[in-house]
């Protein structure tokens, strides 16, 4: 699974159970209408709202688990997005995750976090990226990045 869909994810539930609910609704419906017909955008809505009650029942009856399960059920609807529109849908949910980390208070924006790195080539050269090390293999040399 894509760690932007897991930071999105978790931004989405973490925001469930704030004050800025209604602005963070608004904005994974704003997202979800740029992917999906308008329809499906209103029923995703009622969909985040019917699972947001169910997220404030819960954390009232002292269960702390339906947040963990809600945030990987979210995951895993976003990564389908990702899944069936390909890459284009990545700077739509590092852009949703920015407007919802700015909607969490600083203590619930812990572990929310999103990192993207680009890379472009053009003609015939190469771009690596990496979050460790990478070996780069070039007519038969071989080079340690």
């Amino acid at each position: 699974m894509d760690q932007i869909v897991v930071t999105a994810g978790n931004a989405l539930v973490t925001a469930m159970s704030t004050d800025a609910w209604r602005q963070a609704q608004a904005a994974v419906k704003r997202m979800w209408s740029r992917v999906r017909p308008a329809q499906q955008a209103k029923v995703v809505s009622g969909e985040l709202e019917s699972l947001r009650t169910d997220l404030l029942d819960a954390r009232d009856a002292g269960d702390a688990d339906v947040a963990p399960v809600l945030r990987g059920v979210w995951s895993r609807r976003l990564q389908r997005l990702v899944d069936e529109d390909g890459p284009s849908i990545h700077e739509l949910l590092v852009d949703l995750v920015e407007q919802l980390n700015a909607l969490l208070p600083a203590d619930a924006r812990n572990g929310v976090v999103a990192q993207v790195q680009v890379a472009k080539a053009d003609d015939h050269s190469v771009a690596i990226t990496a979050g460790q090390d990478a070996v780069y293999r070039e007519s038969g040399r071989s080079s340690k990045r």
